[in-house]
């Protein structure tokens, strides 16, 4: 968790402060999260970057344990589509008890953005993008890309899982993965299925340096397979 609340208001960790003043403030200050308002504290060590933790795993709106591939990943994903369109970073939606690591508001659509790099069942997948769509939210599906298993230029192996997070650009059938170590957002377009673990795609990399928030929804490549691949 990357946000909590304090007296004096919200503290984002998606902003750089020094080891210093983040020890200081573990001394100081007391933490609660946002969302079911029980204490939290504050974890500043060597193995993880900085964040929040519950003392009791009781609240609401939390799903699965953090690592910090995944705290960095929308860490990173926050500052990348902020300097394009307006994000919320772990907003808690009470109406649905729920809280993605990122709100995208956009002029036509409401996004409810998902870094998942754990493994999840189609029944609570199910369950949290129904929630979304009833509060206007479209569910957005991002997977860790270590995930990715690339056989050769246009085949990739899928699991059950993988096969899930499918959304659509330009109407066309698309899986969104993202790196952390590297900054990039891995797109396969043009999916076709070959058997129920392999298929074919096209591969798209975007960066913050030269796409948009907006490049995810947008077709990038002509289908060109090859069986030889």
């Amino acid at each position: 968790m990357l946000v909590a609340q304090t007296e004096e208001g919200l503290i984002s960790l998606a902003q750089r402060f020094s080891l210093e003043q983040l020890k200081l403030w573990k001394k100081e200050k007391q933490f609660y999260c946002p969302s079911c308002q029980s204490p939290v504290q504050l974890k500043v060590g060597t193995k993880k970057i900085p964040h929040f933790a519950h003392l009791k795993k009781t609240c609401v709106a939390q799903h699965e344990g953090e690592t910090d591939y995944h705290l960095d990943g929308k860490r990173k994903l926050f500052h990348w589509f902020s300097s394009h369109v307006e994000v919320e970073l772990e907003s808690y939606l009470p109406d649905i008890m729920q809280r993605p690591d990122l709100l995208v508001n956009t002029p036509s659509q409401k996004y409810a953005i998902e870094f998942q790099c754990a493994s999840l069942s189609s029944s609570v997948l199910t369950k949290r993008s129904i929630h979304y769509e009833k509060g206007n939210y479209m569910p957005l599906w991002i997977m860790g890309a270590k995930r990715m298993k690339r056989l050769s230029t246009y085949m990739y192996q899928l699991s059950f899982q993988e096969w899930q997070f499918l959304t659509l650009s330009d109407y066309t059938p698309t899986l969104l993965y993202f790196s952390p170590s590297t900054n990039q957002l891995l797109k396969l377009e043009h999916l076709i299925p070959f058997s129920s673990q392999i298929c074919y795609a096209q591969l798209v990399v975007l960066s913050p340096h030269e796409h948009t928030f907006h490049d995810l929804f947008s077709t990038h490549t002509q289908p060109q397979f090859s069986l030889h691949g």
